[in-house]
Order: structure tokens, then sequence, then C-alpha cells
């Protein structure tokens, strides 16, 4: 696809995931779209191997920049949300998980 995070910024996601050269699992990420849809969280859901995951952050931020991207509860990308709601989703996630526990692909 071309896409990738720099060695720094992947680094800088393994740190705050907590990925280690030895993670493999599937991690769970969300897309989180600015607005509601029906009075609901509009959410794009998939399961993505810690062997895809680079590439997948990458192609969300670039193509998908303007929505919010969580990976395992962790905001990467604020995108056109307000930090607020940002807080209100990641609330609202506490309350009531999603976790997917198997590979999802095609991710984009």
């Amino acid at each position: 696809m071309g896409l990738d995070l720099t060695d720094d910024e992947w680094a800088e996601v393994r740190a705050q995931l907590g990925i280690t050269p030895e993670t493999n699992r599937i991690h769970t990420t969300l897309g989180v779209y600015n607005g509601l849809f029906r009075g609901k969280t509009w959410l794009k859901r998939n399961g993505v191997p810690t062997a895809h995951l680079r590439q997948h952050i990458a192609y969300n931020r670039t193509m998908r920049f303007g929505r919010c991207l969580l990976v395992d509860g962790v905001c990467l990308n604020r995108g056109y949300l307000t930090e607020e709601r940002v807080e209100d989703v990641l609330q609202e996630l506490r309350e009531c998980p999603i976790v997917i526990n198997r590979d999802t692909a095609p991710y984009w």
C-alpha cells in the first residue's frame, strides 16, 4: 500500500500500547466518526494482528485523518473530534468495552 509510520512514530506507538518484539495478538481498533448516527456513536471496528498494525495505523492517519483512531483503548489520532468528545467515547468504552479477538481483514 505504500503507507507507513516512521521508525520513531512506530516506536512511540509501541511504547503507548506496550508492544514488545514478542507481541503477537489481535488489537482492537476503533475508528470513531465525528457526530452520531441514530443517536449513537458511529464506529468502524477492526481486529488487527500486531504484524499488520503499523500499516493499519499509517493508513488510518493518512486516509482517514478526520476520524479518531483508538487502538486497545488508547487514542492514537484524535481526528476532528474534540478532546472532550474523545474522553466521552473512552468513558463509553470503559462502561461497555468492545474487544475483537479475530483478524477482520481487510481493514481498509
